[in-house]
């Protein structure tokens, strides 16, 4: 992709180029008038060609993390609804409107097992942290929209679900997430920077939204 963004900014140039020395050769300096819109429009599409060839060079690393788990496979164990956490105590606080809205939020927790599929990519280490919950139709490579919150991940070691203390894995790993939605959600995709996972999770329509005793 960046190397067709540049190939086609050095093709408009060269074309520019070669409009200027025609125009001039067969109009004079009545080619003036028209080698300015030119000029306008050539930069018009430049500018645009730009912004998308600055977006490309921001996505890159994030595309190549995301590789890690591209067609991982998902094995879901369980979701089930959990409390919502306490607000740490040091967190700022929130104006009411956006209280009404956490406070609405439904938390569940998620027990899976991702299998990432080899390739020979960068990045074969992933973060179950970076997981979020997207939208069951997203499409892919776009950039997702994050639905949920993630509170606390948990990773099973030796017959029990343990803290994660090195956020980085290579391999299948069985985790649990807990993590929010909206009231009104009730599907959504486990999404891994640009990649979407399978299958389309079902939440079940009631969840418990008391703060877990800390």
């Amino acid at each position: 992709m960046l190397k067709f963004l540049l190939l086609v900014v050095l093709v408009m140039l060269a074309l520019a180029v070669a409009g200027v020395v025609v125009l001039y050769q067969v109009l004079g300096w009545w080619a003036l008038p028209v080698i300015l819109v030119g000029f306008v429009v050539l930069l018009a599409v430049a500018k645009l060609v730009f912004f998308k060839l600055i977006e490309t060079l921001f996505r890159m690393p994030f595309k190549a993390k995301g590789a890690a788990l591209r067609d991982a496979k998902v094995t879901l164990h369980s979701v089930e609804p959990c409390a919502a956490p306490n607000p740490p105590a040091d967190e700022p606080a929130e104006d009411d409107e956006q209280a009404k809205e956490e406070a609405a939020r439904r938390w569940y927790a998620l027990d899976v097992t991702i299998e990432p599929k080899p390739h020979g990519g960068a990045f074969q280490h992933w973060e179950p942290g970076e997981l979020i919950l997207i939208k069951p139709d997203a499409k892919p490579g776009a950039d997702p929209e994050d639905l949920g919150t993630t509170n606390r991940v948990e990773l099973w070691r030796d017959g029990q679900f343990v803290n994660d203390e090195d956020c980085k894995y290579t391999g299948t790993q069985r985790v649990r997430i807990q993590m929010s939605l909206p009231p009104d959600i009730r599907k959504a995709r486990l999404g891994y920077y640009f990649e979407i996972l399978d299958p389309v999770i079902d939440f079940p329509a009631v969840a418990l939204t008391v703060a877990a005793p800390q």
